[in-house]
């Protein structure tokens, strides 16, 4: 870090051409320069250039959009020189002040140097939630550097929280992400890594050998001439391959493959000696892993030759177990043959009971012919009362007559006494009276007849229900012009009405009426 930083002061002490230096008139567009260098090249000297030039000319803006840019070069100037955590209050900072703006690829940058704070600082939940912000702001912009940064930040945030399927979708969703855009192809082989962690954490393990060996191949391609003689490319490759060594070494573990494991981690261990990166104390971890694995190794041949002294004392106990099942097969028989003897004594009694049920069955039939046969007479009685009441009113009415034909001859007999007469028997032929015991009788049979019809067709006049009845009784025209003191053809015209007034077309009248 200290070579990294002396070699930054470096070129900033350099002297910078006219055509690039930072003016008054251009520091908006240098802003915006130093945030794309950060994000595309994880360059952070333009951005010193930047707050010196603001802080030597005290420089003020007033748009809280440039302001929100400045504080996140100075988190990230905090966060890459110092190695300070100090840099949380400018990232908040600069949140807030770029809450009214539309620029979501600064959200995006700051959500997720926050998230990285509380990552750091094992707050996972919080952590979490600023890296989604982030994730969010950063799908809305169409350069996809932003987010992929992020996608990398919650990948190392769901191994620590063992979060694995969550793991794998975020991988996912970066691959997907940078074949599509071809932004940070450098960060491909990691995102590969990742997934295939996440993947023999779940036992996928063909897979996670699958995403580990284009892992390699990613990492292959970087390592391409033009880069072979630049130190740090070199040396981020080779930090790579330890990483993917070492997931190697883990899947093979888990696989109880352990010399696979140990040969890998010997790989591991190999490039990281090469580069003499860790104290003392960091080697002798990985030694002790070294000899774990070794101990693993040397404890599956033990097990071995214990198992092979467990197949000889269960071969022993399974011919002991054998004769016992014998004995046990020989009193299960036994009981067996009771039990069938049982089961033909229900048998017999549900053969019993089948045939009870038949006999009932048959009754039943009986009785529902007794049924039938007395709803028909009930409803030939109903046909034979409105014959009577219509007969009863045939005689009335020609009584009626006569006393009209008295009253108007004006003979011997007292219009006074005749009047009183006319009035009674008039009150005695009801059409309602008659026309409501009929409903009585009729829906005996058929109950709520004239309910359902009324709900259905509400138009429907008495006269025209009294024909819906007879219909239902299954009365001829004949019939019914003989109650009616009707024609016939009456009848028929009338029945023509009805079905046209319950718009019925391929239905008969009495098919759709009995349905009610």
């Amino acid at each position: 870090m200290f070579v990294f930083v002396c070699i930054i002061l470096n070129n900033c002490t350099k002297p910078i051409s006219k055509e690039d230096s930072i003016t008054h008139n251009n520091l908006p567009d240098k802003i915006h320069q130093a945030i794309l260098e950060i994000e595309t090249d994880d360059s952070i000297e333009l951005a010193i250039e930047v707050l010196f030039f603001i802080d030597n000319e005290k420089i003020v803006f007033k748009d809280s959009c440039i302001l929100g840019e400045i504080a996140f070069l100075r988190a990230v100037k905090i966060y890459y020189l110092n190695g300070e955590e100090s840099y949380l209050d400018y990232a908040l900072n600069g949140l807030k002040l770029s809450e009214d703006c539309n620029d979501f690829k600064l959200k995006a940058q700051l959500n997720n140097l926050i998230g990285i704070f509380y990552y750091k600082k094992r707050d996972y939940i919080t952590a979490e939630k600023y890296l989604k912000k982030s994730v969010f702001f950063g799908e809305q912009t169409l350069d996809k550097s932003f987010v992929i940064d992020t996608y990398y930040t919650l990948c190392h945030l769901y191994i620590a929280m063992l979060k694995w399927e969550e793991l794998k979708g975020v991988a996912k969703k970066a691959i997907t992400d940078i074949n599509t855009s071809g932004m940070k192809p450098k960060r491909l082989k990691f995102f590969y890594i990742y997934w295939a962690k996440a993947q023999y954490f779940t036992g996928e393990y063909i897979s996670a050998h699958k995403n580990l060996k284009r892992a390699l191949v990613e990492t292959k391609k970087i390592d391409t001439l033009e880069y072979r003689n630049i130190e740090s490319y070199k040396e981020e490759d080779y930090k790579v391959y330890r990483n993917i060594y070492i997931n190697y070494s883990q899947l093979y573990k888990i696989e109880k493959k352990f010399e696979l494991a140990l040969r890998y981690r010997e790989r591991a261990d190999s490039l990281l000696f090469f580069f003499n990166k860790l104290d003392t104390r960091k080697k002798m971890t990985f030694l002790e892993i070294e000899k774990s694995l070794k101990d693993e190794v040397i404890l599956i041949k033990n097990q071995q030759i214990f198992n092979q002294k467990i197949i000889v004392v269960g071969s022993i106990l399974f011919v002991l177990m054998s004769v016992c099942s014998i004995y046990r097969i020989y009193t299960s028989s036994k009981k067996l043959k009771i039990a069938l003897h049982q089961k033909e004594v229900l048998n017999g009694q549900v053969e019993n009971n089948l045939n009870q049920l038949k006999i009932t069955h048959k009754e039943l039939g009986v009785k529902k012919n007794k049924i039938e046969y007395l709803l028909k007479l009930n409803e030939q009685s109903i046909f034979t009362k409105t014959l009577k009441i219509s007969t009863y009113k045939d005689a009335v009415n020609n009584v009626m007559s006569i006393i009209s034909e008295l009253i108007d001859t004006n003979d011997k007999v007292g219009v006074n006494k005749l009047m009183p007469i006319n009035i009674a028997l008039r009150n005695i032929i009801s059409e309602e009276e008659i026309w409501e015991d009929f409903k009585i009788d009729f829906e005996k049979n058929r109950p709520n007849f004239f309910k359902k019809l009324l709900n259905i067709h509400p138009a429907l006049s008495i006269t025209e229900q009294k024909h819906c009845a007879y219909i239902v009784i299954n009365l001829r025209s004949k019939e019914v012009a003989t109650i009616l003191n009707l024609s016939p053809r009456s009848v028929e015209t009338i029945r023509y009405r009805i079905k046209k007034k319950l718009k019925l077309k391929t239905i008969t009248l009495f098919d759709y009426l009995n349905k009610l």
